[in-house]
């Protein structure tokens, strides 16, 4: 049996079928209405035919999902309730939780995220496949987003590190090594993945 991929589709079959059914009810919805017509720009319809993945992801792991002991939010289950955690996020989106022990250094985040907003100008990723690109950001890609990539770009572009190491390789390998093209570094990189047939895609879009 294969475990859910959304904690709101773990559960047992009530809890399923509620999901599936509350996905599906939108699913019809929105298809009856044209989704189409909602998404005018390009940008929107790409972010309305996501957002259709998502929910269609959610009522096939909801059907899929497997059979738990105890329902989520049973004091024996390690998985939350998701209606209980979407009522908590609503009323406390605006507050700051604490977390005893950990310093987030927020002040240190924010200044170097005004440092490398100098970097941003410079960051030129197309949103589609577009050689002698390698990443991409737009539709296809569903691992490594924007933000992620112009972290990535940013923090070698400080940095200037010489050797760089990845574990699991992707659309992130492809934005490294589009990042060295870019500015011109002379880094060294080690990617490493038992099954490397994505990131060899990507370079064979090149």
């Amino acid at each position: 049996m294969r475990p859910a991929c959304f904690p709101d589709c773990v559960g047992n079959s009530a809890t399923a079928n509620l999901v599936a059914s509350r996905h599906l009810s939108w699913f019809l919805q929105n298809r009856r209405s044209g989704i189409k017509q909602k998404c005018t720009t390009d940008g929107a319809l790409f972010g309305g035919r996501n957002m259709l993945r998502r929910r269609l992801a959610h009522i096939r792991n909801a059907i899929a999902a497997a059979p738990l002991a105890f329902p989520p939010g049973h004091y024996y289950s390690p998985v939350c309730d998701p209606i209980k955690i979407r009522k908590w996020y609503r009323s406390h989106c605006n507050e700051e939780v604490p977390l005893p022990g950990i310093d987030l250094h927020r002040d240190d985040q924010i200044n170097r995220l005004l440092y490398w907003s100098e970097f941003f100008p410079d960051i030129q990723f197309p949103e589609t496949r577009t050689p002698p690109w390698r990443y991409y950001y737009g539709r296809g890609n569903l691992t490594y987003a924007m933000g992620d990539a112009v972290c990535l770009y940013s923090f070698i572009r400080e940095l200037s590190p010489k050797k760089y190491v990845e574990i699991g390789s992707g659309f992130s390998s492809a934005c490294v090594l589009d990042t060295i093209d870019q500015l011109q570094l002379d880094l060294q990189c080690t990617f490493i993945d038992p099954e490397p047939a994505r990131f060899q895609a990507l370079l064979k879009s090149n």
